[in-house]
């Protein structure tokens, strides 16, 4: 049984969508572009405070602030549909499912666990065995806008059907040079993305010591031990390398793991996560008391805030029959 979703207001999440399979994002410069340029237009419809973002070929691991509940799950979704219509033109078909259907949200409830999920979503690829170090790394991550103190990522606005086929997808990096010339030109609209790691610090008190310059600098000093840590498990296994992984073909077949169980909270306190599920579980009984009430025709009776509403149920049943 799947966790029913839940979005709080001014609560920080750990976001990971994963493709259906293939590993379809090959981390070339174009494909860079309309990555940002898809996150860009989720941003701009359902604004969120984007903490963090890494996409690697086959998933994509974000950390938000949640202005408004029901723009976080509407941004999540127009992401994926937005990026699924520019692969599936690159590709030259039509209305193929690229992503899985549901999106993990647990909610992340202390600032200690916050820093380990902010590792962990920015050296993803490093984790992975994919690259040294998260310097080399060629897809998109917030990595080095925060390195070199940008809060905002310069994107190009791409509309889907400015995308076109591509002449061999096994090969996409012989198109690369020529895709980021057209992309990149005058004749599409610029705009940005805004990185916001310093929201930390408004949806946790202990971080609100901290001006946004030693807040960066716990960010990268964290991230520089992580890193070497990566690397001293690593040993002597040799990464995959930026060439590699920019020469990779976007038919390449995959078969993503089956995910173990989904988590609705993380923190590094249990007593937290304790209290958390407890309140979570309550809040999920009054949906169901909710639901059942709406059944019964009782349409004003609102939603416990935060939480996702199935379908108004319909009504003609309960009127009786007029038979003459």
């Amino acid at each position: 049984m799947r966790n029913r979703r839940s979005f709080l207001s001014g609560c920080v999440y750990f976001i990971t969508s994963r493709t259906e399979e293939g590993l379809p994002f090959v981390p070339l410069r174009f494909m860079n572009i309309l990555l940002w340029s898809a996150l860009a237009r989720a941003i701009r419809l359902y604004p969120v405070q984007l903490i963090a973002v890494t996409m690697e070929a086959n998933h994509i691991h974000m950390i938000i602030r949640v202005i408004d509940p029901k723009a976080a799950s509407q941004f999540v979704g127009y992401f994926k549909s937005e990026s699924a219509h520019h692969l599936n033109r690159l590709l030259g078909r039509q209305g193929r499912t690229v992503w899985a259907e549901r999106f993990d949200n647990p909610i992340l409830l202390d600032y200690q666990k916050a820093l380990d999920i902010f590792s962990y979503v920015t050296l993803n690829p490093v984790k992975d065995g994919l690259v040294d170090s998260i310097a080399e790394y060629p897809g998109v991550s917030s990595y080095p806008y925060l390195r070199d103190g940008v809060s905002e990522v310069s994107v190009k606005l791409i509309p889907k059907g400015s995308v076109g086929p591509l002449k061999d997808p096994s090969q996409p990096f012989k198109e690369d040079d020529g895709l980021v010339e057209f992309y990149g030109s005058d004749q599409f609209i610029s705009a940005t993305v805004k990185l916001e790691p310093e929201s930390l610090r408004a949806a946790f008190p202990e971080l609100d010591r901290m001006n946004d310059a030693q807040l960066r600098q716990v960010l990268l000093s964290r991230l520089e031990s992580d890193e070497i840590a990566f690397r001293d498990q690593r040993g002597s296994s040799v990464t995959i390398g930026p060439h590699r992984l920019t020469r990779g073909s976007i038919l390449a077949p995959h078969t993503p793991p089956n995910n173990g169980r989904k988590m609705i909270c993380l923190s590094n306190f249990a007593e937290l996560r304790k209290e958390f599920i407890s309140q979570f579980r309550v809040v999920c009984r009054q949906c169901k008391e909710v639901y059942e009430r709406w059944k019964l025709g009782y349409a004003n009776i609102p939603f416990p805030p935060g939480m996702f509403a199935p379908p108004f149920p319909r009504l003609a049943n309960m009127i009786p029959a007029m038979l003459v």
